[in-house]
């Protein structure tokens, strides 16, 4: 039998991911945005010269689809393809500076709109809340280091 405390714990952290992954979605909806076109901008932004190939394993976005987003990114005037010189069959890709203006404005907007969720809170309490929360959060890399070693689940600061 599961402990009431421990079963209350782990649905309110699953309604706090699904909250927060909502409040990301409607921003982002607002740029018209998914959450992949917005991580391809947010890796080209922050590390121009990706492969397709690395810029798919960041997104966690399969190849093909992948390369239809960037297709269409590019279409846009967002993304654009930076052919090697020593072999002109290899590229790289990067944002076009209509690109790095979009990117910037979403991510202003995201990044006040996560500074709103947590407006009601005093600085004491969010710093507690960090606390535990990497607490927590390191207790459950120690319980899933089967998956983090292998790649399965994320493993950002």
């Amino acid at each position: 039998m599961i402990d009431p405390i421990d079963q209350a714990l782990h649905a309110l952290f699953r309604e706090l991911l699904l909250l927060h992954d909502a409040a990301d979605k409607h921003v982002l909806a607002q740029h018209g945005l998914r959450r992949a076109r917005y991580f391809v901008l947010h890796h080209l932004y922050h590390e121009a010269g990706l492969t397709l190939g690395q810029l798919s394993e960041l997104t966690l976005i399969y190849s093909a689809s992948a390369s239809r987003i960037v297709y269409s990114m590019e279409q846009e005037g967002l993304v654009q393809r930076v052919v090697n010189e020593s072999d002109r069959r290899l590229f790289t890709l990067s944002l076009t500076e209509k690109g790095r203006r979009f990117y910037e404005r979403v991510s202003a907007d995201l990044a006040a709109d996560v500074q709103a969720r947590y407006q009601g809170l005093d600085a004491g309490a969010k710093l507690a809340l960090l606390e535990d929360s990497r607490r927590l959060r390191d207790m459950l890399r120690e319980h899933c280091r089967w998956q983090v070693e292998s790649g399965a689940a994320s493993a950002s600061g």
